[in-house]
């Protein structure tokens, strides 16, 4: 099963989940990496493998798609951004981008989530005020940024979908001074083939 990682800036220490605390699985020393098996519950550990600890427990369901995924450390390392995806009815799904600080207890949700809308793919800006996420509905693909502070979200690009071109947006990631983000938009051609392409744009 593919894992999903992202490096922290700096080590983390005391960081949980859903009525979890860092010291209920305490290891030595503070985890850096932070990942998942898919969709189910982000984890971390140190770079050599060792003293793994589980950082969120949310209602899993691997058939569902529905869990935790998309793990991102905050650039000072103390909070975590990670998307949540659950399945309020038969055909109600719905994610959001939560953040988890460093005294543990229940995640923050950054985004709102609305059924059909699927999140994923967040990134902190360098100074850690804001986070970069794609929003996905049937008819469009969006690369958003979210103040982290509550103070709104902006779109920064916005690409229709339809079974004709089928249009994503994928893996935002900022400028190490902030003032770009690079992405990938796919696009399916005329033979149906996927073609990726590499931009960037200004942040602001």
């Amino acid at each position: 099963v593919a894992a999903a990682l992202a490096a922290a800036g700096a080590p983390m220490l005391g960081c949980g989940g859903d009525a979890l605390r860092m010291h209920d699985t305490a290891a030595p020393g503070a985890p850096d990496i932070a990942f998942t098996f898919g969709v189910g519950e982000v984890y971390a550990m140190r770079a050599d493998g060792s003293g793994r600890v589980r950082l969120t427990r949310g209602p899993v369901d691997p058939l569902a798609g529905t869990g935790d995924s998309g793990p991102a450390w905050s650039p000072d390392g103390t909070t975590l951004a990670f998307v949540r995806t659950r399945r309020l009815g038969f055909d109600d799904s719905r994610s959001r981008v939560y953040l988890l600080g460093p005294d543990g207890g229940r995640p923050r949700a950054l985004t709102a989530g609305a059924d059909g809308v699927s999140v994923y793919d967040p990134a902190w800006s360098p100074d850690g005020r804001r986070i970069a996420f794609v929003r996905s509905t049937e008819t469009e693909s969006a690369i958003v940024v979210a103040e982290v502070d509550g103070g709104g979200e902006r779109v920064l690009r916005s690409e229709r979908r339809d079974p004709e071109t089928w249009n994503d947006l994928w893996g935002p990631a900022w400028s190490p001074d902030g003032t770009r983000i690079a992405y990938t938009l796919r696009r399916l051609d005329g033979r149906y083939h996927f073609r990726p392409s590499l931009y960037v744009m200004d942040a602001a």
